[in-house]
């Protein structure tokens, strides 16, 4: 399956990005437009306030576990109800990858990530 729609992509860390810029060439992936943004959630949420949301986004937060969901809500408030989210973060938590994918969270990986763990998420979730 080669995939053909808008990511965008909102990393925090050095190693996030060159994830995202990794799979520009990807063959599941090269027909997708990706617009990458260096800031994390808080650039998303500022950057599409007044965009439509790609299909995917794939967006880095690194703040305590329990602001997560509270932080969250300003990208569910901008976000179109069809767009699939791939969070990135540092927290190991099944709990929380349960709960995130209960509150609409296409999928959850845990930071560092490889430019092969996000290819394999994108995978997953457009299966």
């Amino acid at each position: 399956m080669i995939l053909r729609i808008p990511i965008g992509g909102f990393p925090l860390s050095q190693p996030t990005l060159d994830a995202m810029e990794a799979l520009r060439g990807d063959r599941l992936l090269f027909r997708c437009s990706f617009d990458i943004q260096h800031g994390g959630l808080d650039t998303a949420i500022s950057y599409l306030a007044d965009k439509v949301t790609p299909n995917l986004l794939i967006v880095e937060m690194d703040v305590p576990q329990e602001e997560i969901f509270t932080r969250l809500e300003g990208l569910a408030n901008i976000c179109d109800p069809e767009t699939r989210v791939i969070l990135i973060s540092p927290h190991n938590d099944v709990e929380l990858f349960q709960d995130l994918i209960r509150n609409g969270i296409s999928d959850y990986i845990v930071s560092p990530i490889t430019p092969e763990k996000l290819r394999d998420s994108i995978s997953k979730v457009y299966e």
